[in-house]
């Protein structure tokens, strides 16, 4: 397992997001895991020591600077 998400992913992440806000105003979890496995169809949150995508998400969500959660 890797602790580490690429700059890809990361960039993907932050992309389908504000994708997501500016077609629907917010982005939910479910809608950019889809996306994300529809771009990336071997992305696992497990392999990269996250037990869940929302935990991955919140990890990566201060990087993503403004994004904030509801």
């Amino acid at each position: 397992k890797e602790d580490i998400l690429s700059k890809d992913y990361l960039r993907a992440l932050i992309n389908i997001t504000e994708q997501l806000i500016d077609e629907k105003g917010r982005a939910e979890y479910a809608q950019i895991r889809t996306n994300m496995n529809r771009k990336y169809s071997d992305f696992h949150p497990q392999n990269y020591g996250f037990k869940n995508f929302r935990a991955l998400i919140q990890k990566f969500l201060p990087k993503m600077k403004k994004f904030e959660e509801e």
